[in-house]
């Protein structure tokens, strides 16, 4: 037995060293690509429901964006000063619930005075917590209020919200730091509650999967009261460090919250849309244009409410694959991106009807293989569109979308080995206004993947016209 033991403290760490070569850099690919999505794609959290430990000394980034608001603190004189900033800066509702997070039983009331009051909880933010600089062999008295307050105190309050949050597929955002990975000295009791609250939210990653969503920000130094005491930045030698504000540390929690969403239209809501699109000029629109057609109606309704006199022309390009397009015509199989954009369509001040950008679609489709397929194959810098030939129009005035659709790739016929999948995307394209479409697993449905402005985005998600045929974000 020793000697097995011996062999392997000689063979493991050999073999853990190549297991890391081979795994880690898929991994940080795959890290880096889920960054690209939840950074396009954001949730919009107004009229949700949030509830803030910790709030008495915070700034409330979530009632810039219109979220309902539950603040818990000890100090309710603080709490009730916040509330009003927050209503000031635009949270519909916000109710305060003076507690204590080291108790289990202030835990459950808060969680239950939320959940009464709004009768529902969407987001939980664990953030409240204390510090105490000295060193481990100074320190006069142990006491377990670190780790009721920074650790239990979390998981307190987390363990009442999980029902709520599982029936509105909410999320936890918890508030750790960085010397939860870069021990600070004189910080020891902070240290270890810190690296406890990332390694038990880990672990909840893992249990509750695409239930609840776990966000955990580990910021460094932040301009809030720990930071500010005399003696703070001196005793744990930061001088030299820079200081967030509280205000750009809020901003960036709640954007690396508030991510992913796609739309997702299954096969009869594309079946009733592909009716209403239809017309004389085109009897059987195709899925593709009977929700290009949706989209593009409703992201022309967004630029319109503007209350701009003069709104930009609407300019719609499509993306075409050009391998069987070619003459001769390439092999499907062909290696590199052989495609090309070209717009399809204007629209100018008016809001069309459905069949109306169904013929615009078709038409550009059809003048492009007429014509425009040679403009492009012969590097010509661009296509003109019959509805701008005899106007005057500068660039600054027209708004272009992009999409392209990867329909009817084999994409969910693809094995590895592991079988076939379950549910196929891919990282969202940084491209401004621009939607890329794929099949769902019947091949009947699709997906919408939309990239637009924040503001846009708000409007756009709101869009009941929308909202009829697409599922926003649902679950996989």
């Amino acid at each position: 037995m020793d000697l097995i033991h011996k062999l392997l403290n000689i063979v493991l760490p050999l073999l853990t060293l190549i297991l890391l070569c081979f795994l880690l850099p898929p991994y940080f690919l795959l890290k880096f690509l889920n960054f690209i999505k939840r950074s396009i794609f954001k949730e919009n959290v107004s009229g949700k429901v949030v509830l803030i430990t910790g709030a008495s000394s915070g700034i409330g980034e979530y009632a810039k964006r219109g979220a309902c608001l539950a603040l818990v603190s000890r100090r309710e004189s603080r709490l009730q000063a916040v509330a009003a900033k927050a209503r000031q800066l635009g949270s519909p509702d916000v109710i305060v619930v003076p507690s204590d997070v080291s108790k289990v039983e202030d835990c459950k009331r808060f969680i239950d005075q939320t959940q009464n009051h709004f009768g529902r909880l969407d987001h939980l933010v664990n953030n409240a917590g204390i510090v105490q600089v000295s060193k481990f062999e100074d320190c006069t008295q142990i006491s377990d209020s670190h780790p009721s307050t920074n650790f239990w105190g979390s998981i307190y309050g987390t363990h009442f919200a999980v029902p709520h949050l599982r029936k509105s597929k909410g999320k936890i955002i918890v508030i750790a730091s960085i010397v939860g990975w870069l021990p600070i000295p004189k910080l020891s009791f902070y240290n270890a509650t810190k690296a406890a609250l990332i390694s038990l939210y880990d672990t909840l990653r893992i249990e509750f999967g695409s239930d609840i969503g776990i966000t955990i920000v580990t910021p460094g130094l932040v301009d809030s009261e720990i930071t500010q005491r005399p003696e703070f930045l001196p005793e744990t030698s930061s001088e030299f460090v820079p200081v967030l504000s509280t205000g750009v540390c809020a901003k960036a929690i709640v954007d690396g919250t508030c991510r992913g969403d796609r739309f997702v239209f299954e096969s009869t809501k594309i079946t009733a849309l592909r009716a209403k699109a239809a017309s004389a000029s085109v009897q059987k629109p195709t899925r593709v244009e009977a929700v290009t057609a949706l989209i593009w109606k409703c992201i022309v309704k967004i630029s319109r409410s503007s209350g701009v006199l003069s709104p930009k022309l609407s300019v719609l390009g499509q993306a075409v694959n050009l391998r069987n397009r070619n003459m001769p015509p390439l092999s499907a199989n062909s290696f590199g991106n052989i495609v090309g954009c070209f717009p399809v369509g204007v629209v100018k001040s008016e809001i069309q009807e459905l069949q109306d950008l169904v013929c615009k679609l078709r038409r550009g489709i059809e003048q492009f293989r007429e014509n425009g397929l040679q403009t492009l194959l012969k590097k010509k810098k661009y296509i003109t569109l019959p509805e701008l030939e005899n106007e005057e129009v500068e660039i600054d005035d027209m708004e272009f979308y992009f999409y392209s659709s990867w329909c009817r790739f084999p994409f969910y016929e693809a094995d590895f080995g592991w079988g076939k999948p379950t549910w196929v995307t891919i990282p969202h394209t940084m491209l401004k206004n621009s939607v890329m479409f794929l099949d769902n697993r019947d091949g009947e449905g699709m997906e919408a993947l939309v990239t637009m402005s924040e503001e846009d985005m708000d409007l756009f998600q709101r869009d009941m016209e929308l909202l009829a045929f697409a599922a926003s974000n649902p679950t996989v």
